[in-house]
């Protein structure tokens, strides 16, 4: 089977178990896991292995895939039914802003580090994801949304 097909496959098989774990566990996993596969990214950018290069870039797509996939389903939990679409909105409308952002901080550092440079600033970027996620994320499996 192929790269590209298995990263199609990815969100099928997270369907069988995203509702049994807590959401934000589940964004922290793939934060982590992006993390790492980038870290490892960051050490094969001068390699000629394809095949090693290629399925490192999987685990990257995996874990952002599950983080992604994982995150918009968690913030629409964590706010009240009476301003959800506003405040899903307003934090989907922040993202695009520092999105710009961002773009800059990684074509400064591949400027001055090089892609090693950028694999490294953006698994440190996924570790306080995951960081973030676990300590201060409130737990929503279970809960009501008004409870939350």
């Amino acid at each position: 089977m192929g790269v590209g097909l298995e990263l199609a496959a990815a969100p099928l098989v997270f369907s069988f178990f995203v509702d049994k774990v807590e959401r934000k566990w589940l964004v922290a996993a793939g934060a982590l896991l992006a993390a790492a596969a980038g870290l490892l990214m960051s050490r094969f950018t001068q390699n000629s292995n394809f095949a090693l290069f290629t399925v490192i870039g999987a685990g990257v797509a995996i874990g952002n895939s599950l983080m992604s996939l994982s995150y918009h389903t968690y913030q629409s939990e964590l706010f009240p039914t009476s301003m959800r679409a506003r405040a899903v909105g307003f934090v989907y409308s922040f993202s695009r802003l520092s999105a710009i952002f961002s773009s800059y901080i990684i074509a400064a550092t591949l400027d001055r580090a090089g892609s090693a440079g950028v694999f490294v600033l953006i698994s440190g970027a996924m570790l306080v994801v995951a960081l973030s996620m676990g300590l201060f994320g409130p737990r929503t499996r279970g809960l009501a949304l008004e409870q939350i």
